[in-house]
């Protein structure tokens, strides 16, 4: 689009700074904005035109995503071979681009020992706030180099329009009744990472708002004049103080301290920002005050959506019922019969009042709808806070009154229409695969992609077993009699070897002593189990899944990020050396990893 051209350059040629009136003068040719708010305003703009194209783009590859998926479950419903293959030369296009891109994307650091709470974004995430950082910085600087007394001032006044550009997307990127999810079918909580960089891209344009204007005031010696003349600079300093503060207390130490508190506050300082911000900006300046009454309304709008459907989920009251288990988790059941349908994978933020009257913890659903008298089923490892007031107060004899708030997420792909799955988890990460691997169960009744199956569950000790011995062989049972190859594998990392006595312990999945690194019988599950002292070997389990595979595989992941890292490596390495979707005959690997950076 074309941007307004500015007129003649202030100069401060023949001013006397010493006589208050021809500063003064001076001070307001400086700060007259008429062209320079059309300018800002203009590029304030061209930053959503951007957002939308890169949203637009985000939407399509999600339908185009889905759409295969649903035609790969029609031909399987039809016999056709291979129907998790890419055949058609449409589809061979999107399924290298797709390969591409995951190659590009999954790779993820893993945290240093010494500082365990710096988490790395993935890849993927990165690229997307480094292209996100350069669009702000190419229409901050772009064709900004205005001659004259008002150079600094333009630059700053454009950061500020764009600054002011930001809060929009911060509210839309945070909204549980997300706008941006629903049609990029990324869930809220990994849209939450992106809130947390425009928050911090929002500030960085802030301090160069407040650094430019500045040093163009003191330049010229007329900052004390701006100062107590002006309702600006104490308004906007104000606006800064709280948006400092709220990017300083989202950094993890911070926010992990006491998550309740943390949201009180945090909703406490961007409403004390955006009372700032409003008297900041100058009331006849209305096109840039419409970015702040569109994330008003936004927000509004998602707390009244989200508060009436919280209210009829829990209408009639629920109850939950704790059972204390092994490993210093608690398994909590709640029958909510007004939630009945949500999707493998999915949480909720669970409320148990008698622990905690304002305390929302967000939990994994292990069942299903139809699984488990349709009752919505938790574990939760005890740390501190709510997980810790529930573990010491845990009576198998009461049941107390529960709150539900969702059910959110479930945003991974559909793991029925691929060939080959590795389900990975560590301790309560297994809440995540669990769903998936039942929800694949009930489905197996009806033709599939899905033809093999490896469940692999990482615990520190062999009676953590115990938590879903019924579920899992259960599962494996129902794949097994539709002709699904599943197997579990179940590694106890606190041990170095396995005796007789720890076999005692998961004695509910075999009647037999189960001995180490040996494919064994087991109720319900035929020779499909295996327990094994230590960690995993990734690339094995990888090299397994994909060596068999006749389509495209996938890998879905919970736990700590040392294994959710490693996994994320070795699916790109494995990728890039299998050459997939790239002229040879190996297929794609799909990657999900659930996690909150």
């Amino acid at each position: 689009m074309d941007m307004p051209k500015l007129t003649a350059p202030v100069s401060p040629a023949g001013v006397n700074f010493s006589n208050e009136t021809q500063a003064f003068a001076f001070l307001m040719a400086v700060l007259n904005d008429d062209e320079l708010k059309v300018q800002g305003n203009a590029y304030a703009r061209v930053f959503w035109y951007g957002m939308v194209s890169a949203i637009t783009v985000a939407t399509l590859f999600n339908i185009a995503t889905k759409l295969v998926a649903r035609a790969r479950l029609r031909d399987a419903a039809l016999n056709k071979p291979y129907p998790s293959r890419p055949k058609s030369l449409p589809a061979r296009w999107f399924a290298t681009l797709t390969a591409i891109g995951r190659e590009s994307s999954y790779l993820a650091l893993s945290p240093l020992r010494r500082v365990p709470w710096l988490k790395t974004p993935p890849m993927g995430t990165g690229l997307l706030v480094l292209a996100y950082s350069i669009w702000v910085l190419l229409l901050e600087f772009y064709d900004n180099d205005l001659p004259g007394a008002q150079h600094w001032e333009a630059i700053g006044i454009r950061a500020g329009w764009l600054a002011v550009a930001q809060v929009p997307l911060l509210v839309l990127l945070v909204n549980k009744n997300n706008l941006i999810a629903f049609l990029t079918g990324v869930s809220y909580e990994r849209l939450n990472i992106l809130h947390r960089w425009a928050g911090r891209i929002l500030l960085f344009l802030a301090l160069l708002h407040f650094g430019f204007q500045s040093y163009g005031w003191a330049k010229y010696g007329i900052t004390e004049l701006e100062w107590t003349t002006d309702t600006c600079p104490p308004t906007g300093i104000i606006a800064l103080g709280f948006l400092l503060w709220i990017n300083i207390s989202t950094i993890a130490p911070f926010r992990d301290l006491s998550y309740e508190l943390f949201v009180a506050q945090h909703l406490l300082s961007f409403a004390g920002f955006i009372i700032a911000i409003m008297y900041h900006i100058p009331p006849w300046t209305m096109p840039a005050r419409q970015y702040i009454y569109i994330p008003i309304a936004a927000y509004l709008v998602d707390r009244i959506v989200r508060t009436t459907y919280v209210a009829w989920s829990n209408r009639r009251v629920a109850r939950a019922t704790l059972t204390q288990l092994d490993g210093d988790a608690t398994m909590i059941r709640v029958s909510n019969k007004a939630i009945r349908s949500w999707k493998p994978g999915s949480h909720v933020l669970l409320s148990i009042p008698r622990f905690g009257l304002f305390q929302n913890h967000p939990a994994t659903i292990v069942s299903t709808p139809t699984s488990h008298g349709g009752d919505q089923i938790f574990v939760l490892k005890s740390h501190r806070g709510f997980t810790k007031k529930i573990r010491k107060g845990t009576n198998t004899s009461t049941s107390y009154a529960a709150l539900l708030d969702g059910p959110y997420g479930g945003s991974q792909s559909d793991y029925a229409q691929l060939h080959s799955v590795l389900l990975c988890a560590g301790s309560t990460g297994v809440s995540f695969t669990l769903s998936i691997l039942q929800d694949l169960a009930e489905r197996s009744r009806l033709p599939l992609p899905l033809r093999r199956l490896h469940f692999v569950w990482c615990i520190k000790d062999v009676s953590w077993a115990s938590w879903f011995d019924a579920e899992i062989a259960a599962a494996i049972d129902k794949l097994d009699k539709t002709g699904i190859d599943a197997q579990v594998s179940l590694f106890v990392t606190r041990a170095t070897d396995l005796s007789v006595d720890d076999t005692d312990s998961v004695a509910s999945f075999a009647d037999n002593k189960l001995p180490l690194e040996k494919t064994v019988a087991v109720d319900g599950m035929g020779q499909r189990l295996r327990i094994m002292p230590g960690r995993p070997d990734v690339r094995s389990l990888l090299a397994e899944l994909l060596d068999g595979a006749e389509g495209e595989s996938g890998v879905g992941a919970c736990g700590p990020m040392s294994l959710t890292s490693t996994l994320r490596q070795q699916v790109v390495t494995m990728s890039d050396e299998r050459a997939v979707h790239k002229g040879g005959l190996p297929q794609g690997c799909y990657l999900h990893v659930e996690s909150t950076y």
